[in-house]
């Protein structure tokens, strides 16, 4: 991306708030909720690499499927949990227009489906939401 000198320390902090809030979705809504009794201490972030030009597969299905658009970034977070490496899928959409003219973006976090671990977590999560959204 080509970004101005003059706006890198907007686009820093933009940034860091993003991986701030990814860091917490994965903690809380991931790890805390599936895997706290397994590694008590929480997760240690490894490493995470930007994929801008490879979407994901849910991207790609939900671009020709669901009509979404393309996200503008992706990540691949590597985390440990108490001594084993498991990953996790971000994308980076354009969220809603903001009014302010604030900067949105709308993150899917999820864990990686290569692992029995990230299948079940994504399984558990999913019927979590169509239960809640029957219960209205």
């Amino acid at each position: 991306h080509e970004v101005d000198p003059h706006d890198m320390n907007t686009v820093v902090s933009i940034h860091n708030a993003v991986n701030e809030e990814t860091w917490r979705q994965i903690v809380t809504d991931w790890e805390l909720k599936y895997h706290s009794a397994e590694c008590p201490q929480g997760p240690k972030l490894i490493r995470f690499v930007g994929r801008p030009t490879e979407p994901s597969a849910k991207a790609r299905f939900m671009h020709f499927f669901g009509g979404w658009v393309m996200p503008f970034d992706r990540h691949e977070w590597t985390i440990d949990r108490c001594g084993k490496p498991y990953r996790y899928h971000v994308d980076f959409y354009d969220g809603a227009k903001d009014p302010s003219d604030r900067v949105s973006i709308y993150l899917d976090v999820r864990p990686a489906l290569d692992t029995s671990s990230g299948i079940w977590d994504r399984f558990r999560y999913n019927v979590g939401k169509l239960v809640s959204a029957l219960s209205i």
